[in-house]
């Protein structure tokens, strides 16, 4: 038997830009937000303990506290998406170094409504290079919570491309609150997979803009 893929990814950002609710829809087609699964973690060292009696769990395995994995097939080749969850625990920065050093991908997220976690992301950014060095390509920027009315956007999407063209990465919009692929989450994991197959190289790639509302992807 083939061996398979196996990528380890990190969603990192500010508190409160869905962190955790990305990593559920991804794995447990689901939402639980941050806040849902908090009160669980002290007396579990952590949250996935819930996920275990979840009825739509059977083919996705709880590992440790801060990781969840799913087995999925991306361009007709099987993989093990490895995530590291890191909601809920920003009590735990001192920990940043260690999630960075040990992600091979990661989705860095900011909430299209929180001008302030657009903010924060030269400082994520900033410990990603110094960790992983200048180098380092393998993440995306992820403006989620794109689900919310119009009025309550404070991140256009001209801001987040601005700050994608600049980083060199792709922008994907999204939506954790939506089930069905216009909630783009998915993007997020497909493009990292198909930027550590590549080693991460995305010179001479086009930029491009697909939207639906005002959801849009950027690579």
């Amino acid at each position: 038997m083939n061996a398979i893929d196996q990528w380890t990814i990190a969603i990192i950002g500010d508190a409160k830009v869905g962190k955790t609710a990305l990593a559920n829809r991804y794995v447990l087609n689901c939402f639980y937000g941050e806040q849902d699964l908090l009160s669980y973690s002290n007396s579990t060292h952590g949250l996935i303990i819930i996920y275990l009696s979840h009825p739509t769990l059977q083919s996705y395995e709880a590992t440790h506290e801060d990781l969840i994995q799913r087995q999925l097939v991306i361009d007709y080749k099987m993989c093990l998406v490895r995530v590291l969850d890191t909601g809920g625990r920003e009590e735990y920065a001192s920990r940043l170094d260690y999630w960075i050093r040990e992600a091979q991908g990661i989705a860095l997220v900011y909430s299209v409504s929180s001008r302030e976690s657009f903010l924060r992301l030269e400082h994520f950014w900033r410990a990603i290079k110094r960790v992983r060095g200048e180098d380092f390509a393998t993440f995306v920027l992820v403006a989620n919570k794109c689900g919310k009315a119009e009025a309550e956007r404070e991140v256009s999407w001209e801001e987040g491309l601005a700050l994608a063209q600049q980083w060199g990465c792709a922008l994907i919009e999204t939506s954790a609150l939506r089930s069905d692929a216009g909630g783009n989450v998915d993007i997020i994991y497909e493009r990292l997979v198909r930027l550590l197959r590549s080693t991460g190289v995305q010179d001479h790639i086009e930029p491009e803009k697909k939207e639906e509302g005002n959801r849009g992807i950027y690579h």
